[in-house]
């Protein structure tokens, strides 16, 4: 009877480690693809800012200060 009632009970710890790693194991990749996300995001932001902030370098002073106007002249006249 012993005998039979072990090997009934066989597994059942690693149904156990199953039960308690798969969610663990899935709430850890899910936090990983949020943080990426993230980081693509303010990536993108930042790449986005670097390029105004390039293209405004050389923006007329004259019409920013005549008209409020962020603008760039093709010509120097």
């Amino acid at each position: 009877m012993k005998f039979m009632l072990k090997k009934k009970v066989r597994g059942s710890i690693s149904l156990l480690l199953v039960a308690i790693l798969l969610p663990t194991m899935l709430f850890s990749a899910l936090m990983v693809d949020i943080s990426r996300l993230n980081l693509a995001k303010s990536m993108v932001s930042s790449a986005g800012d670097v390029a105004l902030n390039s293209a405004l370098a050389n923006y007329d002073t004259v019409l920013k200060d005549v008209y409020g106007l962020f603008s760039i002249t093709q010509t120097d006249e």
